[in-house]
């Protein structure tokens, strides 16, 4: 009976091997980059867009004046880096002649730029979750993920405090703060239900932002009013009052189909809560 198994092995590198090992990933991320930006030129130029080997070619030749580091690494590291950029091209191309078909709903994957920064959060998490259950290992990784947990909730906290208080602007003279500040009155809950985006929108704080925007404002006389979730702001051109019905979330620029008006959806929808916070205060005025 013929049976395939799988191993998978962990290296123990020493400090000397660790740093080699990070200057081949370091090699590996600059070549990728470097290709990345070259083909983005070519592109924008109406130019043929270089191959791997066109943009290996490129690197060796640099490597004797701006780059002379690259001899520390082998050539390996940014010819495979290359050939990766290649690839993913390839199924970015190939994701988007399918969705033209209507054969492909997601997004097509345009490669991004690679970044040195580790996510301190995702790879702690990773971590704990090898350890085994009940071990000593596992109760220090547990440690540090809640370390690091406290310090992003400290960090979010503060940055919202920042931002809040600089709306209000409470220790501005009167002439400088806004007269009424408005808000969106999100479904929040049910934008958590989307998988790709319940991330990001936990990590802004937003029900903490409501909140610290009411009582702030509160203590500096300003007004606060909240626009209705079915309000349509994004999809009403603020210059006309047009109403687009098919606007979706990845529609970031606004056509006004009657007018001609094109601004940015955020700003757009800004203008047109600016309109609605002021008809709110002046019926709460004049009592109409």
């Amino acid at each position: 009976m013929f049976v395939k198994q799988g191993y998978r092995v962990e290296l123990d590198l020493n400090n000397a091997q660790m740093t080699l090992a990070r200057k081949h990933c370091g090699a590996a991320r600059f070549a990728y980059n470097y290709g990345l930006r070259r083909k983005q030129e070519a592109y924008k130029a109406g130019l043929k867009t270089p191959s791997a080997i066109d943009l290996h070619r490129e690197i060796n030749a640099l490597k004797q004046t701006a780059i002379p580091w690259a001899y520390d690494v082998s050539k390996c590291a940014m010819q495979e880096s290359l050939r990766d950029l290649d690839n993913a091209f390839a199924h970015f191309f190939r994701k988007c002649k399918l969705k033209k078909e209507g054969k492909w709903k997601g997004k097509c994957g345009y490669p991004k730029f690679k970044s040195k920064k580790i996510n301190a959060l995702k790879r702690a998490s990773r971590q704990h979750s090898r350890k085994q259950k009940g071990s000593k290992n596992r109760k220090k990784a547990q440690r540090r993920l809640t370390r690091i947990h406290t310090r992003i909730a400290n960090v979010r906290k503060d940055a919202l405090h920042k931002a809040t208080s600089a709306l209000v602007a409470k220790t501005k003279p009167a002439s400088q703060r806004p007269r009424v500040i408005v808000l969106e009155d999100l479904n929040i809950q049910g934008m958590l239900k989307n998988r790709k985006l319940s991330r990001a929108i936990a990590d802004i704080g937003m029900y903490e932002f409501k909140r610290q925007i009411l009582y702030k404002a509160a203590f500096a006389g300003i007004p606060v009013k909240l626009a209705s979730r079915w309000e349509p702001s994004s999809k009403t051109c603020h210059a006309c009052g047009w109403v687009k019905e098919n606007l979706t979330l990845a529609d970031r620029v606004f056509v006004c189909e009657d007018c001609g008006n094109v601004t940015d959806r955020d700003y757009n929808a800004a203008k047109n809560l600016a309109v609605l916070a002021y008809c709110l205060n002046y019926r709460e005025l004049h009592g109409n």
